[in-house]
């Protein structure tokens, strides 16, 4: 039986990673880290550096090059996604691992958190699609996910775990006002599915999106943000990654 694979999303706490993290405990788990912030990377993580992007993606951008990664380059079935500060043990990962399939998905911790680490099928990423980088750095992106997973009939389940387990470190940029991109992607939520953001995802019927799925449209404040490009960043970050294995 291979290993599971985890790839930790990394921007600004690698130096709180090695605080809880320690990979001898985790057995038939092979580790990476993809560095999105540039960080100066401790002793124990520069062992599992897989990969350092050149620009901040963001979590949705940063969750595309790790599914392109795990499953266009190295041909896996499914993989494990988490951020350095968001602790767990080896239950959770067999647990999460062992759920994942073409028709459902598995988050870990409770309050709004579960995407801080889960596992994703590759089916299942073709089928829903990729996520959504208008949303910018983090805040929306898995409401908007779950909200495109409930509509292609797939089940999103979170374990409920201690939200505290998570240490709420951030891919937002420092240059830019926390509140106001928050605001902007609950706006965009809006704007695109037509109502704002409600919690009781599985009992809430949504209409379809305003435009594709996922939508081939830069929002105005990605532009802002990004310049004008002719691709998201994770797929130009792809484009570059392969170029170094090459």
């Amino acid at each position: 039986m291979s290993n599971k694979t985890l790839f930790f999303l990394g921007y600004n706490a690698a130096g709180y990673l090695p605080q809880w993290f320690n990979k001898d405990e985790f057995q038939g788990v092979d580790f990476h880290f993809i560095d999105n912030g540039n960080q100066t990377l401790p002793p124990s993580i520069q062992e599992m550096h897989y990969y350092t992007t050149e620009e901040n993606l963001g979590c949705g951008g940063g969750w595309n090059l790790i599914c392109d990664i795990a499953f266009n380059h190295l041909g896996l079935e499914k993989v494990l996604i988490g951020e350095e500060d968001a602790q767990f043990n080896q239950e959770m990962l067999d647990a999460l691992w062992d759920y994942a399939e073409p028709d459902r998905l598995m988050t870990t911790y409770g309050n709004g958190f579960g995407f801080a680490l889960f596992c994703i099928h590759k089916d299942l990423f073709k089928k829903v699609g990729r996520f959504d980088e208008n949303y910018l750095y983090a805040a929306s992106e898995d409401a908007d996910y779950k909200v495109r997973c409930t509509n292609a009939g797939v089940a999103v389940h979170c374990m409920e775990a201690d939200p505290s387990l998570n240490g709420h470190s951030t891919s937002f940029d420092p240059a830019s006002p926390r509140s106001a991109v928050e605001q902007h992607n609950k706006d965009y939520f809006k704007l695109k599915w037509g109502h704002d953001f409600i919690g009781e995802w599985e009992s809430v019927y949504y209409k379809q999106a305003f435009d594709n799925n996922p939508p081939f449209v830069f929002d105005p404040l990605f532009l802002e943000k990004y310049g004008e490009r002719v691709a998201f960043p994770s797929e130009s970050a792809y484009i570059k990654f392969i170029e170094t294995k090459q």
